[in-house]
């Protein structure tokens, strides 16, 4: 009879781990699931964004050749301006280069992202699995986890 009993609780035993492990590996799966979907918004969104910056450096180009013919159009009216128009001069060359080293600053930046896109992805990840932790973490604490609209 004590056998029996034994054999009962050691079987019960072993279905309560079975179950268990079962429930573990169904969160699993739902975890990467939602990470899987949320990286394939990501890289979408990445790629979509990686075409629409091709017009914005085709723009700082332009911006920057307004630039170079702003200067010239500056360096002719120095030659025949007076002392008051060579003030004025000054001051617009000055802000004309202040322009122009943002412009180049902004263009660094946009090249070395275009070069590498693996940054943004790299950053896009990490935030996915953020939020898929803030997510888990809430679950686990039985609260709703807040939303964009929040």
């Amino acid at each position: 009879m004590f056998l029996v009993r034994l054999g009962k609780a050691i079987r019960n035993l072993a279905l309560a781990l079975i179950n268990a492990t079962l429930i573990l590996l169904a969160i699993c799966l739902w975890f990467g699931w939602k990470l899987m979907a949320e990286v394939n918004g990501v890289t979408q969104n990445m790629a979509s964004n990686l075409v629409s910056a091709q017009p914005a450096l085709d723009r700082i180009d332009t911006l920057r050749a307004e630039i170079v013919g702003l200067r010239t159009d500056l360096a002719d009216l120095r030659e025949t301006g007076s002392d008051t128009a060579d003030a004025a001069v000054a001051k617009l060359q000055d802000r004309a280069a202040g322009l122009e080293a943002r412009l180049a600053e902004f263009q660094n930046m946009s090249q070395y992202l275009a070069d590498d896109p693996g940054i943004i992805l790299d950053r896009a990840v990490s935030t996915a699995v953020t939020q898929l932790a803030h997510e888990a973490q809430g679950m686990l604490q039985c609260k709703i986890a807040p939303t964009a609209a929040d």
